[in-house]
């Protein structure tokens, strides 16, 4: 095969990859308020466009052909996902691609001079930092999703409050408690010690209601907001699907709250008694949901590739295609092993 053909099929598969991260609709996923440009989002139209920036780079591009490309396709994409369910384009996103492609390119010149013959120690050392560096990034997404509790002074219960993003929840909440004691809605008692409690013994949230049936899009159940714009953790209801977010390490620092969806949890007929019991403990989350059908367990181990599936909307995608998304995201990581460590083989050798 000839390089230019290996070339262009390298491309080919990227543009790929970019067309399957933005264009697959998402019908069920639910549609997030607008803000401006989040950490996470950041990372992820960085790590989209970067492998485009850098075979674009290697195939001989000119840094401004290849930054006013990945803007005009960003802009492309951003255009057609206004027109796609469970999407959303804004401007900051073109932004960030159009820097990822770039940053690519840089990363493929630094990449040719630093292992080009002969190769120092030193150079060796910086190609193993750069190789490593998302390996890291990935591994960490997994811990970054423990609990990480707001320091503000007042927690405040809140029972389905309605929101921009949010439709009304047609049932009734009947109790809430966080750590066991009794979260109404409005302000709790003794927030520091919740606070401590929560922090030794794992954040604990459970919630009483009378269901409202199946619903037809986001639903807010109930939650603990730590005031200020903060956060604790939350329930709510999607279809019939139970979904529960609380304020994790990576969202202290700016990255968007874990959201863990687990399906066809909330079945239960309109008006029939639910209880909802969440558990998060280190990296382990727990939810119990018992209705008049019985009592179902679900356990959910927060590991890199939950940290990496919730930066990405797959929300909406059925259990097969979550299933093929999960394996590609593995394979692509092993990839990516096997290829910086081919790279480091080379320089060791020489």
């Amino acid at each position: 095969m000839s390089p230019r053909l290996q070339s262009g099929i390298s491309i080919g598969l990227a543009l790929l990859l970019i067309a399957l991260a933005t264009l697959v609709p998402l019908p069920g996923a639910p549609l997030q308020p607008v803000r401006g440009l989040e950490p996470a989002d950041l990372l992820v139209n960085l790590c989209l466009f970067a492998p485009l920036g850098w075979l674009l780079r290697r195939s001989g591009w000119s840094w401004a052909a290849i930054t006013l490309s990945a803007a005009g396709l960003s802009a492309a994409v951003e255009v057609l996902q206004n027109f796609l369910p469970g999407r959303r384009g804004t401007p900051a996103d073109v932004f960030a691609n159009a820097v990822g492609a770039f940053l690519g390119a840089f990363s493929q010149q630094a990449w040719a001079r630093i292992s080009r013959p002969p190769v120092r120690p030193a150079n060796r050392g910086l190609v193993a930092a750069v190789v490593s560096l998302p390996v890291l990034v990935w591994l960490i997404s997994g811990p970054l999703l423990a609990a990480g509790l707001p320091s503000t002074p007042t927690w405040w219960g809140q029972w389905s409050h309605r929101f921009s993003w949010t439709e009304p929840f047609r049932g009734t909440i009947q109790t809430a408690r966080l750590q066991s004691l009794p979260a109404p809605d409005g302000p709790l008692d003794d927030t520091p010690g919740l606070r401590s409690r929560a922090a030794e013994e794992g954040l604990d949230f459970s919630l009483t209601f009378l269901s409202g049936g199946p619903t037809t899009g986001l639903t807010h159940l109930a939650s603990v907001a730590g005031g200020a714009g903060g956060f604790v953790i939350g329930v709510e209801q999607l279809g019939s699907d139970l979904l529960v977010s609380w304020r994790s390490r990576g969202a202290a620092l700016g990255f968007r709250a874990p959201r863990m969806s687990i399906r066809e949890a909330l079945d239960a007929e309109a008006g029939q008694p639910v209880e909802v019991q969440a558990t998060l403990r280190g990296l382990r989350l727990t939810v119990r949901v018992r209705d008049p059908a019985g009592e179902v367990t679900h356990r959910i181990l927060l590991t890199p590739l939950a940290g990496w599936r919730n930066l990405i909307p797959t929300r909406g995608l059925g259990p097969g295609s979550q299933r093929g998304f999960d394996a590609v995201w593995g394979l692509g990581c092993l990839a990516y092993l096997l290829v910086a460590l081919r790279g480091l083989r080379r320089l060791a050798v020489r």
